[in-house]
């Protein structure tokens, strides 16, 4: 457009300093304030939404104690309505809240067991007023704001406002009576055995039902440490964890010292810092990025754009067991010279090198990537000596609905897939507005041409 180009438009943005959150995001899900111990004088919001009372004088030397509420502060009877997050701060602590409602409130007190108040700050989190990053309000100072929020301790990750793609447990060695919420022995969590681990214990994470000897559907296995961290990226079926104080190499499968089974399709609450036996739930992520070996499709609600890096190998190297996918070779990749294609959503037509709807097309040569989103379910990737030619080399047919497994680093031919992403980042002559992006940030590229140069009428 004249003197800049379309560079890049990113689903991902960061807001900076001055900005107000609400215009860089849909909606803000997160706050994280910095707890600075000013008083009201500091206060840099012109929104009568926001108020600032001071009460007290927060100490210097000594931490704080705080609560975040949906109520005022009622006197002397500390009844502060419902108490969303609390906990005590010095200076430069982070209260890192969620989940609010359109209202709320922060007082703080000189300790736990008194109503000693120091300060009251009411915040509006709904957007219908600025919330500018880096701004004070009294004692605290708006330091990040996330569209996507993540559970705090003792908050259920299956909560409505999380999207949990990847559960850290933390290894405790616990016995099975060690179960923190009671609202959560269910018949989907079950834990029998003792606590008897002789660390390091081997551990064996299974999607499979069949016992601890099943290695037909291992998440992960190996040996850890107390405090050692177990991260599944995993969602949809009860998984399962083994712990044996065998060796490796010679485990005897048939008694685990301990076994469990968890289940993370959220329909049970999953608190975080919940204690099942011998692990913790640790952390409870939004973002999860697939392992090798890894279906795709049980890691995301859906897989939106795939990377398939050109290995050049013949339909010998092919990975795939379900008749959605499948690969036929015409002709043989050169070893020196690069190849053209084409991913469309029909199967090859002959000579005429018709192939329905192009989606994509472009030369690669050996571990160059093919960046693909936006595909209907079937979608086909033809490979030709060039793109003046219908000199066949090899069709891969590919399924992408997540009917049949998309395994990490599987071959398909002549491809590996090598990444897979549940949000889908616009290649170069795709329209950043279309219906598979969400576009949080632009990148323009200043060039100084003149208005005549628009490349797209």
């Amino acid at each position: 457009f004249g003197g800049i180009d379309v560079a890049e438009c990113r689903a991902t943005a960061v807001p900076e300093s001055g900005v107000d959150c609400c215009k860089v995001f849909n909606e803000v899900n997160q706050f994280v304030f910095t707890f600075t111990g000013e008083n009201c004088t500091k206060f840099e919001s012109t929104s009568d939404k926001f108020s600032c009372i001071d009460s007290g004088t927060f100490s210097t030397t000594e931490s704080s104690y705080y609560k975040v509420t949906d109520d005022h502060f009622l006197g002397d009877t500390c009844e502060d309505g419902v108490i969303f997050f609390e906990g005590t701060v010095s200076v430069n602590d982070e209260i890192v809240v969620n989940s609010l409602p359109n209202d709320a409130f922060i007082h703080f007190y000189t300790n736990s067991s008194t109503c000693d108040l120091i300060q009251s700050i009411k915040l509006h989190t709904s957007c219908s007023a600025p919330l500018v990053l880096d701004a004070y309000f009294g004692g605290v100072q708006l330091t990040r704001c996330e569209e996507n929020a993540v559970p705090q301790p003792g908050q259920d990750c299956c909560g409505n406002d999380f999207q949990v793609r990847e559960w850290v447990f933390e290894v405790t060695g616990n016995d099975c009576g060690n179960v923190t919420d009671v609202k959560t022995i269910h018949e989907d969590f079950l834990c029998t055995g003792n606590s008897s681990f002789d660390f390091p214990v081997f551990v064996r994470v299974s999607d499979n039902d069949d016992g601890p000897c099943d290695t037909s559907a291992i998440l992960f296995e190996g040996l850890v440490n107390n405090n050692s961290e177990i991260v599944v990226t995993k969602k949809g079926v009860p998984g399962y964890i083994y712990f044996f104080n065998d060796e490796p190499s010679n485990i005897n499968c048939d008694s685990p010292v301990q076994a469990m089974r968890f289940h993370t399709s959220c329909s049970q609450p999953f608190p975080l810092g919940q204690s099942f036996g011998g692990i913790d739930v640790a952390e409870c992520r939004a973002t999860a990025v697939p392992e090798s070996g890894v279906d795709c499709c049980k890691v995301f609600n859906e897989v939106n754009q795939f990377v398939f890096t050109f290995t050049g190998e013949n339909c010998t190297k092919f990975e795939s067991t379900s008749d959605k996918f499948s690969c036929i070779d015409s002709g043989t990749f050169s070893t020196t010279e690069s190849s053209y294609y084409k991913v469309t959503d029909d199967h090859f037509l002959g000579d005429t090198c018709e192939d329905g709807v192009i989606f994509f097309e472009g030369t690669v040569s050996v571990n160059d990537e093919i960046v693909v989103n936006s595909l209907p379910n079937d979608a086909f990737i033809h490979f030709y000596t060039n793109s003046s030619t219908c000199d066949l080399i090899q069709s891969i047919k590919l399924h992408t609905s997540c009917s049949a497994p998309l395994v990490l680093d599987a071959y398909f031919g002549g491809v590996q897939l090598t990444r897979c992403e549940e949000n889908a980042v616009p290649q170069p002559g795709q329209d950043c507005c279309g219906n598979d992006f969400q576009v949080r940030e632009w990148v323009f590229e200043v060039t100084g041409n003149d208005c005549g140069n628009v490349t797209d009428v």
